[in-house]
């Protein structure tokens, strides 16, 4: 009947820093009465992917020029509503390159926002934690 809708991605401005970190298994104690040398036994469990810490320099939406970017309030606006959504990370091209070998993708919720660092001589920093929600992988561009 109809087309699947298309998803939109926006590009947050000013990200200076993605850090991703946390990803881990899950053990249950499998340990019984033919366990042998007195060492516990395990069996895995479920995993969970961690979070991705990112940090830019905090801009207002007025002066945010170019306009394939929007400011960080679209990353607040989402923690207000919990909503869970797709994220793309784009890898840099490498230097002498144009464009990117390819982005990390995962399904996540805005964990923490709102933080920010201020010096008398510094730049206003912001940073925000997305907590992921099933895999973490990467996508290599053709």
């Amino acid at each position: 009947s109809g087309s699947p809708a298309v998803e939109i991605f926006e590009n947050i401005a000013e990200i200076t820093d993605v850090a991703k970190s946390g990803a881990k298994a899950g053990t249950h104690d499998s340990t019984n009465m033919q366990s042998i040398d007195g060492f516990k036994e395990f069996v895995s469990g479920l995993r969970e992917a961690g979070t991705v810490k990112c940090t830019g320099n905090w801009v207002d939406e007025n002066d945010v020029l170019d306009t394939d970017f929007v400011s960080q309030d679209v990353v607040q606006a989402l923690f207000n509503s919990g909503e869970k959504r797709n994220w793309h990370f784009v890898v840099p091209p490498a230097a002498g390159e144009e464009t990117s070998p390819g982005y990390f993708k995962c399904l996540a919720i805005v964990e923490s926002c709102g933080d920010q660092n201020m010096k008398p001589d510094g730049l206003l920093t912001y940073s925000f934690s997305l907590k992921i929600s099933g895999t973490y992988s990467y996508v290599a561009t053709e």
